[in-house]
């Protein structure tokens, strides 16, 4: 039953579809009871609107090339692509994200592997995945919000260099601005960016939103526990179109 009538949490809008700077991309959830929401965004937005989309790409009939990739797991920073590969990524996730880029018409691709897709303990109970948007969010070009033990535990490749994240973020970021381990479960890092030094945040972050307001960063605080309660919080929640 759940094959056939899929359980959309579309509630979570920045998922089933991707930004970038040429148009929009279509993309491809990785649990199967999600699998549907790729398709009714399309129907919603409009399929001109698209320049991508992600595709089963298998051969020979080896249906373990897929690729799999979710609207959280894209960010820019200065027009560079931020792409997030999970465990549930696939593997041919990195020509894709290649491919992507170019399409796209960023400047530049830093690809960042979250801890999931070295330890499988870091997966959800649920089969989800940990987005990129849970480890961090750029809240200006220069200010970084994450979670410094998540960004230790991911791998930054830029340019063939890698590094963890930490480390690639002190190195392209004036300021690293901390989501506690406390708040981190509890979304910190996922708020959604309004330009002009404003973030949306939720109210239960208190020690996340204090930090942010120590960086110079005007935070709008509303009431979503119950909302984050669903694996997401605001950047999960909210597709912007440009």
């Amino acid at each position: 039953l759940v094959t056939l009538v899929p359980q959309t949490s579309l509630y979570f809008m920045q998922d089933p579809v991707i930004n970038t700077p040429k148009g929009l991309v279509k993309a491809r959830m990785a649990m199967k009871v999600r699998r549907q929401e790729p398709h009714i965004v399309e129907i919603a937005i409009g399929k001109e609107n698209y320049i991508h989309r992600l595709k089963n790409r298998t051969e020979g009939g080896d249906i373990t090339l897929a690729s799999y990739l979710h609207g959280g797991d894209v960010n820019y920073r200065d027009g560079i692509m931020l792409f997030g590969i999970t465990g549930q990524s696939g593997s041919t996730i990195v020509p894709e994200a290649e491919l992507l880029a170019r399409k796209a018409g960023a400047k530049g691709l830093v690809l960042f592997f979250t801890p999931d897709y070295y330890d499988s303990r870091y997966a959800y109970a649920t089969g989800n995945v940990m987005h990129d948007d849970t480890i961090k969010m750029p809240v200006t070009d220069e200010k970084l919000l994450g979670n410094i033990s998540m960004l230790r535990k991911t791998r930054a490749l830029e340019r063939g260099r890698l590094s963890d994240a930490y480390k690639w973020a002190r190195r392209h970021y004036s300021e690293v601005i901390q989501v506690p381990d406390n708040e981190q479960l509890k979304w910190g890092a996922n708020v959604f960016p309004l330009g002009e030094g404003y973030v949306l945040s939720s109210q239960h972050l208190r020690e996340t939103n204090r930090n942010l307001e120590r960086a110079g960063i005007n935070v709008v605080a509303l009431p979503a526990e119950t909302l984050t309660s669903g694996f997401g919080s605001w950047h999960c929640m909210i597709f912007y179109a440009k």
